[in-house]
């Protein structure tokens, strides 16, 4: 019962951060509510061409607009992993994370043995698999589907197995 709470989690972030802009509204930098936005607009208001078109898509950051990393030896694990940041900023996470990304763990490559002080990380795989490390007392194979949690105060690392790249979404949230 435990492991679909985990499968479901991160399914449940992303609906809430799709729909977030729906039922919060926005502010300016000195407080000072801003005029209603686009999705703010009354049911059965009459909204012009190109306010519908700027209301679908307000909430979509283009890949090209993705920042990407490309670290070398993460955390002392051997080879070199691509971060594509699917959120920039933990204020986009309302303050509640600090990161949400799409990892590809190169063959050969890994992210090393870390402990999580103050946040949380959730790995779900995409593709691939991988020898994952649970606080340095589990060490077991993980592939497509696998949700992996390491909850604040303890550590986890992960190794990608075999020939084809390891891809996951990681997402860390604060306690």
């Amino acid at each position: 019962m435990g492991s679909i709470a985990f499968a479901v989690l991160p399914i449940t972030i992303l609906v809430f951060l799709f729909f977030r802009r729906f039922f919060f509204l926005q502010k300016r930098k000195s407080g000072k509510r801003n005029k209603p936005s686009l999705t703010e607009a009354a049911p059965g208001a009459i909204l012009s061409l190109n306010d519908r078109k700027r209301r679908e898509h307000s909430m979509i950051r283009r890949s090209s607009e993705r920042v990407i990393d490309k670290p070398w030896h993460k955390f002392g694990a051997p080879g070199q992993l691509t971060v594509r940041n699917l959120i920039d900023a933990p204020e986009e996470l309302f303050g509640k994370g600090r990161a949400f990304a799409h990892t590809t763990v190169h063959p050969g490559s890994g992210i090393g043995y870390h402990v999580h002080v103050g946040d949380g990380e959730i790995y779900y795989v995409l593709s691939g698999r991988g020898e994952y490390n649970d606080n340095n007392e589990i060490t077991t194979t993980v592939e497509a589907g696998d949700v992996t949690f390491c909850p604040p105060g303890q550590g986890h690392s992960i190794l990608c197995l075999g020939d084809e790249p390891l891809e996951l979404i990681t997402l860390i949230l604060f306690e």
